[in-house]
């Protein structure tokens, strides 16, 4: 294929969001893929191996998607779930600013459906998790219409610095989130996506919310202030492993994603069967973008949406090599493509 034939229109990111966290979109007035000369290159094209993706699509691409999610989730055992019991779905902030977070708020949905098809239980909860912004999947909850798919007072918003709970493990007593853990059950729904790899390095990259998303400042802070990010990963899984958590843990439903776009679902009782399953997704799929981006030896990076600096994955990447420009941006988070302005390189 001809260099010429890798070039593509330019993918906009979703469009700006009122929130507290960052600017009112009506003062933004060009996105990065706007600039002249901009384009982008398939990820297929550049890796024609990767498998087929569910979203981004069609019009019905979220519906294939729930239906794609409610038949994983009907293999998975959920017959110890009492009718006149509560079970607490948990999210993270991450799954909503992945292809814009339709995606995830179609996973939870199909999450809280099955339960409700298979056990007859009816008070299920939605908690979701945030990192440094306290306040932000306030703001999601809202946004995707979860708190009245899941009725009144029966979604939250959880920070590190609520009221915690502590939790006896192996390695001593650490903290967790006490409305994270306060029903009879809990479901882990996450994703396969690779962000913050620079902490999990894709070692127990599943089981990380435990230690992070769910749990209190003093515990998660293992990562941030004291062990650095290799050596705090015990953490998550001793948080996992602690008879109190094992006693209300039921399964797991992830959103498969690859740097292209959604690719799956995966659910289980099992989350060790997913975390290897996920680690396989991380390594094999992300795995060969990141080793591209790492040929980029000199770079300009535009950052295009407003949050912490790692959260960002719409970044465009310009590469200087004298008079020629080039610049990638990373869209496998958002489009199913790479962004790329050519002057005179092609």
């Amino acid at each position: 294929m001809a260099n010429q034939e890798l070039k593509h229109p330019p993918i906009l990111p979703i469009a700006a969001k009122p929130s507290q966290y960052g600017i009112d979109p009506t003062l933004v007035k060009t996105r990065v893929a706007e600039l002249p000369g901009m384009c982008s290159i398939q990820l297929t094209e550049l890796f024609p191996e990767l498998p087929p993706v569910i979203f981004p699509g069609g019009e019905d691409a979220l519906d294939t998607l729930y239906t794609v999610a409610m038949q994983e989730l009907d293999k998975v055992d959920m017959s110890f779930i009492k009718p006149e019991q509560s079970v607490n779905i948990l999210t993270s902030h991450h799954g909503f600013t992945l292809l814009g977070g339709h995606p995830y708020a179609v996973l939870i949905r199909a999450t809280k459906d099955a339960i409700v098809k298979k056990t007859g239980c009816q008070n299920i909860r939605l908690r979701a998790g945030v990192g440094m912004r306290f306040r932000e999947t306030e703001e999601y909850i809202r946004r995707y219409g979860l708190d009245e798919y899941f009725g009144p007072g029966k979604t939250k918003g959880v920070a590190p610095i609520d009221e915690g709970i502590p939790i006896e493990t192996e390695v001593g007593t650490l903290y967790g989130i006490k409305a994270v853990y306060d029903a009879d059950w809990i479901i882990h729904c996450h994703h396969t996506d690779v962000r913050e790899v620079h902490f999990h390095r894709q070692v127990d990259k599943a089981v990380k919310p435990f230690g992070m998303s769910y749990a209190r400042i003093e515990t998660r802070s293992t990562y941030h202030q004291n062990l650095g990010p290799r050596a705090a990963n015990f953490t998550a899984r001793a948080i996992f492993e602690s008879p109190f958590v094992q006693e209300k843990f039921a399964f797991a439903s992830f959103l498969n994603v690859g740097p292209h776009g959604v690719i799956g679902v995966d659910a289980d009782n099992d989350l060790y069967a997913v975390n290897d399953r996920a680690t396989f997704v991380g390594c094999k799929l992300y795995g060969k973008v990141m080793t591209l981006f790492g040929e980029i030896d000199e770079c300009i990076a535009v950052l295009d949406f407003p949050c912490p600096v790692p959260y960002v994955f719409w970044c465009y990447l310009c590469k200087l090599c004298g008079r020629k420009s080039r610049s990638l941006r990373h869209g496998g988070h958002a489009a199913a493509a790479l962004h790329v302005v050519y002057r005179g390189l092609l």
